[in-house]
């Protein structure tokens, strides 16, 4: 067919993939313009292959999603985890707003999954943010993963090449965690304790958001608050300013709290 073009991958040997000179110019702004040149080395259509960078193991996955109305399959569901952070890669480097949309979406599907994510996979979610530039996606993705990983080596590895901007995104995110500190906590109690001393109640939870920011670890910079919160609840139910049902409460407004702390996260750097 006339309009079939042949891309040689970096493989080697070098493998031959057939593409429609259409889908790619209708989807890619790269393709469009070395389609469009009069002196490319696709001017002609039975024209010489064109040599890409990228090997087919990269090129297919991306291919498929360049052509995803015309595919026979279901590429969606196809494509392994492994491959989302190329392909992202990809739709920026031949600047393809349809796979740069998909890859989007694939990642906002991870964050309403993130409670039944593994680490892997928020690692490649967060990957996959960093090569579309989606600060906030990145910025989730990565706080879930450092809840899930306790090892500054492996957290450092997931970075990868944006250690600088990841150096600078926990000064931010120290920062954040200083002004949300100061937020008034809601804390209801039941009516003995709050007869007892609500007040004190009250001034636990900011000694406790004191105590956090003075004790700041930049791996535990996903849930900074909750474990000490919890560790001064139970100091006021062993004295018996709080019975058990409002230390759970406590506890249960200390959770809410570190979520909107973690929501409300400045985006990562890109």
């Amino acid at each position: 067919m006339d309009d079939l073009i042949t891309l040689c991958t970096s493989d080697n040997p070098p493998v031959e993939l057939k593409a429609s000179r259409a889908v790619l110019a209708a989807n890619s702004k790269v393709f469009a313009d070395m389609l469009a040149s009069p002196q490319g080395p696709v001017a002609a259509s039975q024209g010489p292959p064109v040599d890409l960078a990228e090997t087919q193991a990269e090129l297919e996955p991306f291919l498929r999603l360049l052509n995803l109305a015309h595919d026979g399959g279901d590429p969606l569901k196809d494509l392994d985890d492994k491959h989302w952070p190329v392909v992202a890669k990809l739709a920026d480097k031949y600047d393809s707003a349809p796979v740069r949309t998909i890859a989007t979406g694939k990642c906002w599907q991870w964050s309403a999954l993130a409670n039944d994510l593994s680490s892997d996979q928020n690692r490649t979610a967060f990957e996959t943010a960093v090569k579309l530039g989606n600060g906030q996606l990145a910025a989730s993705q990565m706080l879930r993963f450092m809840m899930r990983v306790d090892d500054e080596k492996k957290v450092r590895e997931a970075v990868g090449d944006s250690q600088t901007a990841f150096d600078a995104w926990l000064k931010l995110l120290k920062t954040h965690a200083a002004f949300w500190a100061l937020e008034k906590p809601t804390l209801e109690f039941c009516d003995a304790c709050t007869a007892d001393d609500a007040s004190l109640a009250d001034a636990t939870w900011y000694r406790a958001m004191r105590e956090a920011l003075r004790v700041w670890d930049d791996l535990k910079a996903s849930k900074p608050f909750l474990c000490v919160v919890h560790a001064m609840s139970g100091a006021l139910i062993d004295e018996g300013v709080l019975c058990e049902n409002c230390e759970n409460t406590f506890d249960t407004v200390g959770h809410s709290f570190e979520h909107h702390y973690r929501d409300t996260a400045p985006g990562f750097p890109l």
